[in-house]
């Protein structure tokens, strides 16, 4: 397994807010906030972080960019220079039974990149969060 690097120059927000935050009725869980932050904000101009869903029809990430896509806010509905993070572990759609039989998967740089560059975003970077040890695809609105 080779070293993933840490990226010096990887933002570091102050505040980061979770796209499609989950609810109660999707009984998902939210993940810990990337960054070593101890929670979620809902202020406007905090960064936005995505936790991207792998669709039920059994298609790979590298086959599923468009709907992947789809999940990140198009980067001008978000004022300019907004920073958006794509996490790398994806939830799975479906029941909790589909959930517990297939368990979260990992969404490869190449892909969360590239439904980012689809968005509309610019200054597209990747890293290895050095406080969750998860490589972080970011972008800037």
């Amino acid at each position: 397994m080779a070293k993933r690097k840490i990226d010096p120059s990887m933002p570091r927000p102050r505040a980061v807010r979770l796209a499609g935050r989950p609810d109660a009725a999707t009984r998902k869980r939210a993940p810990r906030p990337p960054f070593g932050l101890g929670q979620w904000s809902d202020a406007q101009e905090a960064a936005v972080v995505v936790l991207l869903e792998l669709p039920d029809d059994g298609a790979s990430a590298e086959n599923a960019v468009g709907k992947l896509a789809e999940q990140i806010p198009a980067a001008s509905s978000l004022p300019d220079g907004t920073l958006v993070v794509v996490l790398e572990t994806a939830e799975r759609s479906g029941g909790v039974v589909s959930r517990l039989l297939r368990p979260a998967s990992r969404i490869p740089v190449e892909v969360r990149s590239t439904a980012l560059l689809v968005r509309g975003y610019s200054a597209i970077g990747a890293g290895v969060d050095p406080e969750s040890s998860e490589e972080l695809v970011w972008g800037i609105a």
